[in-house]
C-alpha cells in the first residue's frame, strides 16, 4: 500500500483518485519537484502525476536516459516522494538511478507561482528544492516550523517545549483534512469574475474632492497624493481614517482604492484573477469588492486564503534563498553528496544535525560543510543573519585579517552584516581565542567572539533563552589559550547549523555540551554521569542549570528545604518509566536571585497532579548549623532516563526518591537487567552549589499525556571560601 504523503505547500495529503468523490479531485493531481540520485543542482518540476500503489510522474526523456530503471512504461516514471535518509543500507531503492523529490498539488503549484509571478520558474525550482532538502519530514509531512495555517497541530505547543526540544507534528488524524474544497475552481468566485465591466457608469466615487473644512489636515493634498495614501493603507486603517477625516467621508472612496484591496498584501490578494497592482482591466472595483466580500466565508475561498498565506511565506524564503548565492568557504569532502554521508567528528555533540545517512525527522541538516583558514591577526568580523519564523539565524562570517578577507557561509546580496572590531595588540599570533554560540534545533541563532585583549564581544543575533555552546581552546580557567586557526561550519539552504574549530582544547563538560540558559563559569567544576549509554543521548538536548547555592556558594547558608516533585509508583514494585521527577525545588529563609524565596530545576506543576502517586518528598536542611549537600547517587534503569536518586548531607543524612530506589536498581542488576547507578561527589576543597539536568517531555503512564521530566542529574561545584 502506498503511504500517504503531504503537499509541501498546503500540508494536505496527495490522495489516490476516487471518481465517486469529485471534491477530492484537486488533491489527486500533483507535481513533483524532483531530481535523480545526487544531482542536487539539476532539479525539475514535473507534469501532473498520479498516485496508485506507487507514485508516478510524466516521463521526461532526459531523465529516462539517466535513470532507465525508474521507467514504468512509455508514459510514466516512478518517483520516491519525501525521502529523508539517503543510505543504501536503509533504503534499498537508493542508487544512482533513484528518482526522488517533493510533491505539491497542481493547484498549490499554480497558487505559488501566481503569488509571486515575477520570479523566474527556474529560480523557484532550484531554491525551493534546496529549501525542501533542509526541512525535517514527519509522518510524510514537511515541517516548516508552522502548522500549515491551522490545518495540522503539534504534539506539544512550541511554546511549551523544553530547551532544545523539537516540535513534532501529529500524524494524519485531523478531522476534515481530506474534505478540503478545491481552492482554484470555485463556482461562486467564477460568477463574480464573469461580471467584468458591468455597471461601470455607476461608480461615482472616482474623484476625491478637496474639503472646504479648514481644520481637515488632508485638505491641502492633491487628489493623486490622497489616492496614494488610501491605496497603501489596510482596510482597518482606512476605517480609522474615515473617522478622523470628514473629507474622505463626504467625497467617498475612489475606484483605485477598491482596486487596491486586491493588491499583494491586502485583504483580497488571494483573488489573483482580478489582477495585480498593474491591472488596467475595466471593472467597477467597488462592486467587485462587495461581491467578493459577500462570499468571503465560502469554504473554498477560506482554503485558498490559507494556502495563499503559506505561498506568501514560502515565496519570501525563496527570494531570500536566491539572494544568498553560493555557500562560501573551502569545501570539505570531494562532493556535496559524499561529504554528508556520515557524521563528522565536529558535530558529534550537535545531535540535532542529521547527516544524509540518518533519518531526518527533526532538527536540521547540513547540506554544505565549509572551513575557513585564519592567518595573522583578525582585525574585524562581519556576521550575516537571516530571519526565519520570527527568529534570527546566523548565515555567514567574514574575517578581515593580515592576509586579506576570508568568508564562510552565505552573505546576502544587498544586505550588510553586523561588524565586530578588535583592538588586540598582544604578541600572540591570533586575536581570536574562542566563540560562544546560541543554538536551537534549527540552527545557530546568535554568536559572540572572545579575543585575547578585548574579552567577549557583544552578542549578534538571538541569545536570550536559547541553549548555548562554548567553542574555545581554553584548557582551564587559569590556563593558556590555544589560538583558533580554522573555523569549520555546516550550512543548510539558508543558515549555519553547526560551528566548530580545530583547536585541541581539553574535553571538558563546559566545552562539549549545550547549556541552558547560560554556560557555567569555567572556574566551576562539573560532575556528571559518564556512562557510555548516556553519551550519545546527551549531545542532542542541553543541560539546564540551577545554581541553588549561587556561583560562589553565597546562598547556601540560607537554604532551608529541598522538595522533590514527581510520581512515585515504587509501592507497586516498579521503577523506570513509572518513576518520574518533574522538578527539584530549593527553598530559602531570605530572598535570593532577584528576591525569590525558591528556585526550581524543572517545574513544580504537572498535568498528572491528580494522581494518587504524586509525591512531594521533602528534605529539611539545617544550613544555619552548617549542613550542606555532599553528594548524590543517580539511578538509571533506561539509558536516557533516571529512575531515582539519593541525596547525602554533611550531617550523615540519606534521603531517597523514590524510597528504596537504590535497592530496586540493585535487584534489577542482579536479575540481569541493564540497570546502573552513578555516584557523584564534589572534588576535594569544593562544595556543591548547583545541579544540572537534561529536561524532556515524556509520556506519563498509560494515559498518553506528556510532561517535562528530569532525565539525569549532574553536580556543579565551586571552591570553598
Amino acid at each position: 500500500m502506498n503511504q500517504k504523503v503531504s503537499c509541501v505547500l498546503c500540508g494536505a495529503p496527495i490522495v489516490e483518485p476516487e471518481p465517486e468523490d469529485p471534491s477530492r479531485r484537486w488533491m489527486c493531481s500533483f507535481r513533483a519537484l524532483y531530481t535523480v540520485w545526487e544531482d542536487w543542482s539539476q532539479p525539475r518540476i514535473s507534469g501532473i502525476g498520479r498516485r496508485s500503489w506507487r507514485n508516478v510522474i510524466p516521463l521526461d526523456e532526459a531523465v529516462a536516459r539517466q535513470a532507465p530503471s525508474a521507467i514504468v512504461d512509455e508514459v510514466w516514471l516512478k518517483v520516491n516522494l519525501l525521502m529523508h535518509h539517503f543510505d543504501p543500507a536503509l533504503h534499498v531503492e537508493w542508487n544512482p538511478q533513484t528518482v526522488w523529490g517533493f510533491p505539491l498539488h497542481d493547484c498549490c503549484w499554480h497558487l505559488l507561482r501566481s503569488n509571486d509571478p515575477e520570479v523566474p520558474e527556474y529560480v523557484v525550482v532550484q531554491n525551493l528544492f534546496d529549501l525542501c532538502r533542509s526541512q525535517p519530514i514527519q509522518h510524510k509531512t514537511m515541517d516548516w516550523g508552522h502548522d500549515y495555517a491551522g490545518l495540522l497541530a503539534y504534539e506539544l505547543a512550541p511554546t511549551a517545549l523544553c530547551p532544545g526540544e523539537s516540535a513534532i507534528l501529529r500524524g494524519r488524524s485531523l478531522i476534515g483534512e481530506t474534505q478540503l474544497p478545491d481552492p482554484i475552481n470555485i463556482p461562486e468566485l467564477q460568477s463574480v469574475l464573469d461580471q467584468e465591466g458591468l455597471e461601470l457608469a455607476s461608480d461615482h466615487s472616482s474623484q476625491l474632492v478637496s474639503s472646504k473644512i479648514s481644520q481637515d489636515p488632508f485638505a491641502i493634498f492633491p487628489h493623486e497624493i490622497l489616492v496614494e495614501i488610501l491605496t497603501n493603507l489596510d482596510s482597518a486603517d482606512v476605517v480609522s481614517l474615515l473617522i478622523a477625516s470628514r473629507m474622505f467621508v463626504s467625497s467617498g472612496l475612489p475606484g483605485p482604492f477598491w482596486h487596491s484591496r486586491f493588491w499583494p498584501g491586502k485583504e483580497f490578494s488571494h483573488i489573483f484573477e482580478l489582477g495585480g497592482q498593474g491591472s488596467s482591466a475595466p471593472r467597477n472595483w467597488r462592486r467587485s469588492y462587495g461581491l467578493v466580500k459577500a462570499i468571503n466565508d465560502n469554504p473554498a475561498l477560506e482554503n485558498r486564503r490559507r494556502i495563499w498565506s503559506l505561498a506568501s511565506r514560502l515565496n519570501t524564503l525563496i527570494r531570500v534563498r536566491a539572494q544568498l548565492k553560493d555557500c562560501e568557504g573551502i569545501p570539505i569532502g570531494p562532493s556535496e553528496g559524499c561529504e554528508n554521508r556520515k557524521p563528522h567528528r565536529w558535530n558529534r555533540h550537535m545531535g540535532s544535525v542529521s547527516p544524509l545517512c540518518n533519518s531526518f525527522t527533526r532538527g536540521s541538516r547540513a547540506l554544505y560543510y565549509r572551513k575557513s583558514l585564519l592567518e595573522g591577526w583578525v582585525k574585524k568580523i562581519t556576521i550575516s543573519v537571516n530571519r526565519l519564523n520570527g527568529k534570527t539565524y546566523i548565515c555567514g562570517l567574514s574575517f578581515v585579517h593580515q592576509q586579506g578577507i576570508t568568508r564562510i557561509g552565505y552573505h546576502p546580496v544587498g544586505r550588510s552584516g553586523q561588524q565586530i572590531d578588535f583592538h588586540d595588540t598582544s604578541p600572540c599570533r591570533y586575536s581570536i581565542s574562542g566563540l560562544e554560540i546560541a543554538r536551537d534545533p534549527r540552527g545557530v541563532r546568535g554568536i559572540r567572539i572572545l579575543s585575547h585583549e578585548d574579552g567577549w564581544s557583544e552578542w549578534v543575533g538571538d541569545h536570550a533563552n536559547v541553549p548555548k555552546k562554548l567553542i574555545t581552546c581554553e584548557r582551564s580557567c587559569e590556563g593558556s589559550v590555544e589560538p583558533t586557526i580554522t573555523i569549520i561550519a555546516g550550512f543548510d539552504a539558508m543558515n549555519m547549523v553547526l560551528l566548530r574549530t580545530d583547536g585541541a582544547g581539553a574535553a571538558r563538560l563546559h566545552d562539549t555540551r549545550l547549556w541552558y540558559p547560560e554556560i557555567p563559569s569555567p572556574c566551576l567544576y562539573l560532575r556528571g554521569a559518564e556512562h557510555e549509554r548516556l553519551m550519545e543521548y546527551r549531545g542532542t538536548l542541553p543541560h539546564s542549570v540551577c545554581m541553588f547555592g549561587g556561583s560562589d556558594g553565597a546562598w547556601l547558608p540560607h537554604l532551608t528545604e529541598v522538595i522533590v516533585w514527581g510520581i512515585d509508583w515504587s509501592s507497586l514494585g516498579e521503577t523506570g518509566n513509572n518513576t518520574l521527577v518533574f522538578g527539584i525545588e530549593f527553598k530559602y529563609n531570605k530572598g535570593v536571585d532577584d528576591g525569590r524565596d525558591s528556585i526550581v530545576l524543572g517545574h513544580t506543576s504537572a498535568s498528572y497532579m491528580a494522581t494518587p502517586y504524586l509525591s512531594t518528598r521533602r528534605v529539611l536542611i539545617n544550613s544555619a548549623g552548617g549542613e550542606r549537600i555532599t553528594g548524590i547517587d543517580v539511578m538509571y534503569q533506561d539509558p536516557d532516563q533516571m529512575a531515582g536518586f539519593v541525596v547525602y548531607t554533611s550531617y550523615g543524612r540519606i534521603r531517597e526518591f523514590p524510597p528504596h530506589c537504590k535497592h530496586y536498581i540493585q535487584v534489577d542488576a542482579e536479575d540481569g537487567c541493564d540497570s546502573f547507578s552513578e555516584e557523584l561527589r564534589p572534588p576535594s576543597e569544593t562544595c556543591i552549589v548547583g545541579l544540572y539536568s537534561t529536561l524532556e517531555h515524556n509520556e506519563i503512564g498509560v494515559t498518553g499525556s506528556y510532561d517535562k521530566i528530569l532525565m539525569d542529574l549532574g553536580l556543579i561545584c565551586a571552591k570553598k571560601v
